[in-house]
């Protein structure tokens, strides 16, 4: 909301002024409801500035009144009658349009900054390429109105009507359309990161090569919407209306575009991003499962189910689940390499393993048990506990991993095609945090499973010389 103090220090900074000739000629036109007087002088004297200046034009009849090049900065147009007003290259900067009706009027390249548009009828209302960075549309009617190529940053639509207005390559940055009608608007090749559409009504509406990352379309209605080639990266589109009209085509998306609580299998999308999607969704449904909170990762049960979806991408990876597999294998071909003692070939202690011979059964371990003639190593009768406990610990993990490569399995049958591979960070920052993240993941949960295993053995070794 815009202080008086605002208002008082631009005022000062502009050094405010109005010609009262000026002001006095267009009163009386507005009296009697006529602006021929007012554009015939204008015609007559094109090189003279129009300077009012914070006058005060509330309730003004204005109709098809030029005001193109005017110094109207901090001027009051409450409930106006402007429309088809020319405004063209004008500078209305904390301009006062509250009520006013401005149909078919025309802004072309005016410097609208700070403007209050609340309420205003705006319909067909011409914005090409004009400077409209925090203005407020707040509850305007803006249906049909052109804002091509204008700088809307930070500008509020909420609760508007801009029903088949158009805002190709419109820089919307950070703007705000809770709540608005945008059906049947265009927004083609328009900068829309971070805008906020949660609970606008968009159906029809084309956003098609629009940059949308960061932006909320939380349970906005899109209903025939159009999203190709759009950049959608840590989009939410968190429980928004599609139908079987509804087209994601060739879209950028990452690991944080949010599509929970959707019908999402109703959308036309390509397999491979619909998989990358649902992935998307199993990650924030599980997230929300087991916390992220501190305490809550140290929940013996909340950590098993980290380590499974990490495990698997959340069912997006077979080439981790492979990578961990292998290394499983190896990692326990050392410790049987390490302690041949607790195994035997037939009633033979091993003096001397061979490491492939370990690694043969180690991989065979994990789907079964024992490889040709080699077990635990008993000794009176009394099998060897290390042997027991890592062998057993092998089979365990062996059909650990099998269960997360049957999920991983049945997942990939459901889909038509590959996972969409994410495109690389051309961003340094974007780069930096996704590192950072990954970092997260594998600290929080790999480098803990780890440790509790290098615990297990260090138990092991201190337990030997006991023996």
């Amino acid at each position: 909301m815009i202080t008086e103090e605002e208002k008082n220090a631009y005022f000062i900074e502009q050094n405010m002024r109005c010609n009262i000739e000026q002001y006095r000629l267009l009163k009386k036109c507005s009296d009697i409801q006529d602006l021929t007087e007012w554009n015939n002088w204008r015609e007559e004297n094109p090189d003279e500035a129009i300077v009012l200046q914070g006058a005060n034009l509330k309730g003004f009849f204005l109709r098809g009144a030029s005001f193109s090049y005017a110094e109207l900065q901090l001027a009051n147009f409450e409930d106006a009658k402007c429309q088809k007003a020319n405004f063209e290259n004008a500078e209305c900067q904390w301009v006062r349009f509250f009520r006013a009706q401005c149909q078919g009027a025309i802004f072309w390249d005016t410097g609208c900054q700070h403007t209050n548009f609340q309420f205003t009828k705006c319909q067909e209302t011409q914005f090409t390429d004009a400077k409209c960075q925090h203005a407020n549309f707040w509850k305007a009617n803006c249906q049909k109105a052109d804002f091509r190529d204008a700088k809307c940053q930070a500008t509020s639509f909420e609760d508007t009507e801009c029903q088949g207005a158009n805002f190709s390559n419109t820089d919307c940055l950070r703007a705000k359309f809770f709540g608005a009608n945008c059906q049947g608007a265009r927004l083609l090749e328009a900068n829309l990161q971070e805008t906020n559409f949660t609970y606008a009504d968009c159906q029809g509406a084309k956003f098609s090569m629009s940059q949308c990352q960061e932006s909320k379309f939380t349970g906005a209605r899109l209903q025939g919407t159009e999203f190709i080639l759009t950049q959608l990266q840590n989009t939410c589109f968190d429980s928004t209306t599609f139908d079987n009209v509804t087209a994601f085509s060739y879209c950028d998306i990452d690991r944080k575009t949010n599509f929970s609580s959707t019908s999402l299998s109703s959308v036309i999308i390509d397999p491979g991003r619909r998989a990358l999607l649902e992935r998307n969704i199993r990650e924030i449904h599980w997230t929300k499962w087991y916390g992220e909170t501190w305490w809550a990762k140290l929940n013996p049960k909340s950590f098993l189910t980290r380590f499974f979806w990490w495990l698997t991408d959340y069912g997006f990876s077979s080439k981790r689940i492979l990578l961990f597999g292998f290394d499983m294998i190896v990692f326990f071909a050392c410790i049987y390499t390490l302690f041949p003692e607790m195994l035997s070939i037939g009633s033979t202690k091993l003096a001397s393993p061979n490491f492939f011979q370990m690694l043969a059964f180690s991989a065979s371990t994990m789907v079964t048990l024992g490889f040709s003639n080699i077990n635990v190593a008993v000794t009176q009768l009394k099998p060897s506990g290390g042997g027991m406990f890592w062998v057993t610990f092998n089979l365990m993990m062996g059909y650990f991993i099998l269960a997360v490569l049957v999920t991983r399995i049945g997942i990939l049958f459901q889909t038509l095609a590959p996972g969409y591979e994410v495109p690389e960070e051309t961003d340094e920052e974007t780069s930096l945090e996704h590192k950072n993240n990954a970092n997260k993941i594998i600290t929080g949960d790999v480098i803990w499973f780890f440790k509790l295993i290098l615990y297990v053995i260090a138990l092991y070794c201190i337990e030997m010389p006991f023996k």
